[in-house]
């Protein structure tokens, strides 16, 4: 079986969410520490922390040596709300995975054979033991309708997909409405 399962990967997946900091707790057995200020937190109550991603895409890569490293999933949990133009303005997901990738562009520069990207998750979805409480999705999802409605964090990733770049000028904070070509 060893021979077996040596043999060289064709390509490695990683997700990414956050990264955990753990400490010795009083009893001796490892406890949590949160190392980021509240509005750094998705509503999973996950750091926003992505030069992790940078480091565990490196490690993954000097450690395993993939000839492709694929990230299978990368996002982030917020329940933003329909505003009173029926949008959904997502401005913090658009912010989490434009800070994300650029540490995807970061690691490809050092390297590292990234051969994808897939975000977590295309639309809300069924979330194991929360239902649809957390929304991660690019396309908000009526579970009772099954209607699929774009957040804005669709039509921002749509342009970044379509020209593999990140712009500045996309981001809502600069741009307005980022569903703007």
């Amino acid at each position: 079986d060893l021979e077996e399962i040596s043999a060289p990967l064709d390509w490695l997946g990683l997700n990414y969410y956050s990264r955990n900091v753990m400490r010795a707790g009083k009893n001796g057995k490892p406890e949590a520490v949160q190392m980021a200020a509240e509005e750094e937190l998705t509503d999973m109550d996950w750091e926003v922390y992505p030069e992790g991603y940078h480091r565990a895409i490196m490690d993954v890569y000097r450690d395993y040596a993939p000839a492709k490293i694929y990230l299978t999933e990368n996002g982030a949990a917020y329940d933003d709300p329909f505003d009173e133009e029926g949008r959904i303005r997502d401005t913090r997901r658009i912010d989490y995975l434009h800070r994300h990738l650029e540490q995807v562009h970061r690691a490809i520069a050092d390297g590292a054979p990234v051969a994808g990207y897939l975000i977590w998750s295309q639309l809300d979805n069924f979330e194991w033991g929360l239902g649809f409480e957390k929304r991660f999705g690019l396309y908000a999802l009526d579970p009772a309708t099954l209607d699929r409605i774009p957040k804005d964090s669709a039509h921002w990733y749509r342009k970044v997909a379509q020209s593999n770049a990140l712009d500045e000028a996309w981001l809502p904070e600069t741009q307005g409405d980022s569903r703007a070509n």
